[in-house]
């Protein structure tokens, strides 16, 4: 590094030689700073490339993703040889997808459960089911009742019609029993249901119907199934019938796929559309929406008493995540 303003010698002849030695002096003076200022820079530039290495290597070298110093940007997670980790993805069958679209509402355990005594009839059921969507809860027959496309896939409904041939002895050669249940709301049910049903419309008369099959005459080679609804059968009745089944296999989980009521419907559209197409067989023959203005009182009232039947189940399930 040179001066900017360095003041030559004056000579009286500068082809005379007078003076040279002075200046060559000068000279050397200013190469030894130059010299000094050029390795202080040279020291501080080799200091700062340490340290960046050394701290590239910290956060090559650390198991967990770190920020950077300066642009705040997550790194790459690297292994002890500064490899990049990849996260594997659990492999699944075509066959375990099937099983697992197949089966509705956690009904059926893994492979890795230990509340079932023989596996391989438990993987051979799960493959049944997802092979013939027809088969009952238990994997032990078809439907007796013909079934349509609802509004639930993991329930199998059933039309207004169906229920009418029920009631008049059409399935009298399958069916030994039913049991019609109404999960409206009490006020709703004494305005009109269908002929034979029970009003069960809470979440602890789940342990009643569960009782109830004792009160059944099992008949030889004949079922006994249950029928569920609400008024349009979108979330009063669908939430009772998975309930029931929920029940049952916590029931029967050291026996599965043994069931209690492996046999349930779902009346499609509820009583709302029973009502328009087989009025008949209702009693009274009368609709009370749930929504009635004479009743708005009432429904506050049940429906305060839903709430803290399905709050306190919330909490169950938190209380079963927590760890």
């Amino acid at each position: 590094m040179t001066p900017k303003h360095v003041t030559r010698p004056q000579f009286v002849d500068e082809d005379s030689g007078l003076g040279m030695d002075s200046f060559d002096t000068i000279q050397e003076e200013y190469k030894d700073q130059d010299l000094s200022v050029d390795i202080e820079n040279t020291q501080i530039i080799n200091r700062d490339q340490d340290l960046s290495v050394e701290i590239d290597t910290q956060l090559t070298d650390t198991p967990c993703s770190r920020r950077s110093l300066f642009g705040f940007q997550k790194r790459q997670r690297r292994d002890c040889k500064g490899s990049p980790l990849t996260k594997r993805r659990k492999h699944v069958t075509p066959s375990q997808k099937r099983i697992q679209k197949s089966l509705s509402f956690g009904e059926c355990p893994t492979s890795k459960s230990p509340c079932t005594s023989d596996q391989s009839e438990v993987l051979q059921f799960m493959e049944r089911v997802s092979l013939k969507e027809d088969l009952v809860g238990d994997g032990s027959a078809s439907h007796s009742l013909p079934t349509i496309p609802g509004k639930h896939a993991d329930l199998k409904s059933i039309t207004p019609e169906t229920v009418t041939d029920l009631l008049v002895g059409k399935y009298d050669e399958v069916i030994g029993s039913y049991q019609i249940i109404d999960c409206r709301y009490p006020y709703e049910y004494e305005g009109g249901h269908i002929k034979g049903a029970v009003n069960f419309y809470k979440e602890m008369d789940v342990e009643t119907i569960m009782s109830s099959q004792g009160s059944h005459e099992a008949q030889a080679g004949k079922r006994h199934i249950l029928i569920f609804y609400c008024e349009f059968s979108s979330e009063r009745g669908p939430k009772m019938y998975r309930n029931i089944r929920k029940a049952d296999r916590s029931l029967n989980q050291d026996q599965y796929p043994k069931l209690n009521f492996p046999e349930m419907y779902l009346i499609h559209n509820g009583y709302k559309s029973f009502f328009e197409s087989q009025k008949v067989f209702c009693e009274p023959e009368d609709y009370k929406p749930m929504l009635h203005k004479a009743h708005a009182q009432d429904l506050r009232h049940f429906r305060a008493k839903s709430k803290s039947f399905t709050s306190g189940e919330k909490r169950k399930k938190a209380s079963r995540l927590s760890f």
